[in-house]
This record gives C-alpha cells, sequence and structure tokens, in this order.
C-alpha cells in the first residue's frame, strides 16, 4: 500500500523507476535509492537536491537527515574529491569471527566435509559461504 502511494508520488513528481531495480527512482540529475520508508538522495547539484527535497516534503511527510554516514549497515565515506566509499565493516567483522579469524593466534577448527568429487566439494564450500554470509 505504501510502496503503491510512493510510487504514484513519485511518478507524478517526474521520477522514472529503474527497470532493473524497483527501490531506484531518478530523473534531471538525481538519483533516489528507497527501502520501505527511508531513502537517500545523490545530486552532483546541491540546488537540484534542495528543490527535490522540498517538492518531496510538499508531497510526502519528510525528515531531512543531512549528509550520509550510514545506511542499512553499510559506511559511507565521503571523499575530498566528492566520491565517496561504501564498506560493510560490521559484516566484515561478523564472517571473521564466524570463520575464526578474531584470534590473532590460531583461526577457529573448520568443519570438514567427506565428498566423492570435485563438483562436491565446490557445492560443499559455496553451502558453506551462503551460510555465513546468512548468518548476518
Amino acid at each position: 500500500m505504501w510502496n503503491q502511494h510512493l510510487h504514484k508520488g513519485l511518478t507524478e513528481l517526474g521520477y522514472r523507476q529503474s527497470k532493473i531495480d524497483p527501490c531506484l527512482y531518478y530523473r534531471n540529475g538525481l538519483i533516489m535509492i528507497i527501502y520501505r520508508d527511508d531513502c537517500i538522495m545523490v545530486s552532483d547539484n546541491s540546488s537540484t537536491l534542495e528543490n527535490a527535497i522540498m517538492e518531496m516534503s510538499k508531497k510526502f511527510e519528510i525528515t531531512d537527515e543531512g549528509e550520509i554516514d550510514e545506511y542499512l549497515g553499510v559506511k559511507v565515506q565521503h571523499n575530498d574529491d566528492g566520491s565517496f566509499e561504501l564498506s560493510q565493516p560490521l559484516l566484515i567483522e561478523q564472517i571473521l569471527t564466524t570463520l575464526g579469524f578474531n584470534s590473532p593466534t590460531k583461526p577457529r577448527q573448520h568443519q570438514h566435509y567427506l565428498v566423492r568429487s570435485y563438483k562436491e566439494m565446490k557445492m560443499a564450500q559455496t553451502m558453506r559461504q551462503c551460510g555465513i554470509i546468512g548468518e548476518s
């Protein structure tokens, strides 16, 4: 319901929804990424960004929280040249801990799989990797 209301409002404001990612909208030098009721707006022109925020506030109840430094566990680092870097330090720490690399002396013992073929071995490794990533 909310998504339909948001989509209607954004298209009325001239935004186009990405055909590849339905959470991404764009128009005239501005990109908007949406997750539930949170959004990030990016533009290389500050007046374009300010105008977009003003338009959005007329259509929706919004809060401008300024420049972003973290979003959904992703750390955003702003660089002097205008670029930015994304990282997930908490996820990386969780993966390292799960794999036993949190100790400076020796890693945790891993479960070994007995397999009949190289294909089965690769599948077992893939399943373990998916399990580690999914634990976060």
